[in-house]
């Protein structure tokens, strides 16, 4: 069974992606369900990781609070899920993410109103 690490990364790069780059999946014969979650007091933004050699993103603009997203990944991932507060009224916003790797939750953050309404959920699968 691969060895899951999470790592505690806030990202305060509001209205800008994460500059991240990390080990690119090999694919490798152990594969792993992840399910992305992304909460907010309103629309949020979103970038999480794929399972591509070269550490690809996929951006969503404007999801409503409740996201979620299941891929397959293969092991030597590390996975990044970064969400934000979208739309034009940010001041009170809130937001969070979590991530599982099998079944397990691996990472969970969330902001509290008057906080930067920007959280980072990671995790590497070994």
């Amino acid at each position: 069974m691969a060895a899951i690490r999470a790592g505690a990364a806030v990202a305060v790069l509001l209205g800008t992606s994460p500059l991240l780059t990390g080990c690119g999946g090999d694919g490798g014969s152990a594969r792993h369900t992840v399910v992305y979650q992304a909460t907010g007091s309103g629309p949020v933004d979103i970038t999480y990781s794929l399972d591509t050699p070269d550490n690809q993103k996929k951006t969503v603009t404007g999801a409503a609070s409740g996201w979620s997203k299941t891929v397959e990944v293969g092991s030597e991932n590390y996975l990044f899920l970064t969400v934000s507060a979208g739309g034009t009224d940010i001041v009170d916003a809130t937001v969070g993410c979590r991530v599982t790797v099998d079944g397990k939750e691996v990472d969970r953050k969330s902001t509290r109103r008057g906080d930067t309404p920007v959280v980072q959920c990671v995790a590497n699968i070994d």
